[in-house]
């Protein structure tokens, strides 16, 4: 059933995100909280608990926690537009750092990986100011 939800999420509604953040929010948030349940459910809810608020993953479990929910409550009870479409980007972020923690050396990759999608990201952007400004 998430995976479901995380199907229509991307091949339904990511290409209306910007006309409708709202539907892409709720379904991208439900299909990932029941793949997260079904993941659960395979392994034991104990386990399963323990390994999400071990030492090692209890901040990456809290960002996504807290993302999931903001999204959520984004989307649904406020409706705000803009507020949906930060809450669903630092839910992907926070999902993807999640389950690179996972994979051995993952906190170490994926602080790489971000760390030089954040330096890209200012160089872009440095790059526009000074065409924008004309230097």
């Amino acid at each position: 059933a998430g995976l479901l939800f995380l199907a229509v999420a991307f091949f339904l509604f990511l290409p209306t995100v910007i006309f409708a953040p709202t539907k892409f929010a709720a379904t991208f948030s439900l299909g990932s909280a029941l793949v997260l349940a079904s993941l659960g459910a395979l392994r034991g809810w104990r386990a399963m608990a323990g390994a999400l608020l071990s030492k090692e993953r209890a901040p990456f479990t809290a960002a996504y926690a807290a993302s999931l929910a903001g999204t959520l409550y984004a989307a649904v009870f406020m409706h705000a537009y803009v507020l949906s479409l930060a809450a669903c980007g630092c839910q992907v972020v926070a999902l993807v750092y999640f389950v690179v923690s996972y994979l051995p050396g993952g906190s170490a990759g994926a602080g790489a990986v971000f760390g030089a999608g954040a330096r890209g990201a200012l160089s872009v952007g440095s790059f526009a100011m000074r065409s924008a400004l004309g230097r």
